[in-house]
């Protein structure tokens, strides 16, 4: 999207149509970045539920 096209919509839909345009830019252009983001972040949640299931166990084997 260059200046022109930039200024075209400007001008036919105002400051809400910058808005909008630049929400779908930036969904468009940093979907690949999240993604990886989250899947790092199950990935750590995942090996923090079985740490903490592990340490649960060991808690509870040592009261007896």
């Amino acid at each position: 999207m260059g200046v022109a096209d930039v200024l075209q919509l400007a001008g036919q839909s105002g400051p809400m149509g910058l808005l909008v345009a630049y929400l779908i830019w930036r969904e468009r252009n940093f979907d690949a970045k999240r993604l990886t983001y989250d899947q790092a972040r199950l990935d750590a949640d995942k090996a923090l539920a079985a740490s903490l299931g592990a340490l649960t166990a060991v808690i509870q084997r040592l009261d007896r």
